[in-house]
């Protein structure tokens, strides 16, 4: 409630609307739904004042790669979701497709009964996908994290303006966007803390990421135990890998 409180501002008029419908839906007050829809950022708030709690750790993987990285220049995206809640998300899968007014229609790949999500794609080409990282510069204020994932698919066009649309604004806590324009062949990973960010892009035709900063600037808001960083580290340094013995041949088939 004290996150509702704080940030029902920055859920703008159309998204307040959209959680009212949801919670009438299902016959709970509005202010529930937009107490679910910022479940996220208190979650990853939490994190970063303190880590103990965290057992086992997210262990999200992604990587884009085209051209000469690929089987006759295919653009790849392949992302896994790793996250608290095995079983619940694998019964309750779903693909949610929304027409905002005035915006780009786009598709949630999310579950049943949750308010938004960390990953979708949009008419104009633009694919985004969610990984945790865990900073201590935090804040209860800013702006949510499904707020931003909805603004990048319902307003944007192009890799530039979803970069924009993240770091524009404070935000409460820290994560990485991975963010792909289909159109344009490019991609970015956009690592950010609650007022700091590093934005990485594709060398080789390939970009990678997992659930750890890559720049020392953000590197030193990192927590979080030497086993977690080790497993995320290791995780990106394989999948680099094995795009690399794979340069030339990989295709759909050999993604997962």
């Amino acid at each position: 409630a004290w996150f509702q409180l704080r940030n029902r501002e920055e859920l703008g008029a159309d998204m307040r609307e959209q959680l009212a419908a949801l919670a009438a839906a299902h016959g709970f007050p509005s202010a529930m739904a937009e107490r679910l829809f910022m479940v996220p950022d208190i979650f990853h708030y939490l994190a970063g004042r303190s880590f103990a709690a965290l057992a086992p750790p997210p262990s999200c993987s992604a990587f884009f790669a085209h051209g000469g990285a690929t089987r006759d220049g295919k653009l790849l995206i392949a992302r896994n979701f790793d996250f608290f809640g095995r079983g619940v998300w694998n019964a309750n899968n779903a693909f949610i497709v929304m027409h905002p007014r005035g915006g780009r229609s786009f598709c949630w790949v999310g579950a049943l009964g949750v308010p938004a999500s960390g990953q979708g794609f949009n008419e104009s080409g633009l694919f985004v996908g969610l990984h945790s990282n865990f900073p201590n510069d935090v804040s209860t204020r800013g702006v949510p994290i499904f707020k931003i994932v909805h603004d990048i698919l319902a307003e944007c066009a192009t890799l530039d303006e979803a970069v924009a649309r993240v770091t524009v604004r404070p935000r409460t806590c820290g994560l990485s966007l991975f963010i792909v324009d289909t159109r344009a062949r490019d991609a970015a990973v956009v690592g950010y803390s609650a007022r700091h960010a590093e934005t990485l892009r594709p060398e080789n035709e390939v970009l990678v990421r997992a659930n750890h900063y890559v720049t020392p600037p953000m590197q030193r808001f990192e927590v979080g135990p030497h086993p977690w960083r080790a497993n995320s580290v290791g995780r990106m340094r394989r999948i680099t890998e094995l795009l690399g013995e794979r340069r030339g041949a990989l295709d759909a088939g050999r993604a997962p």
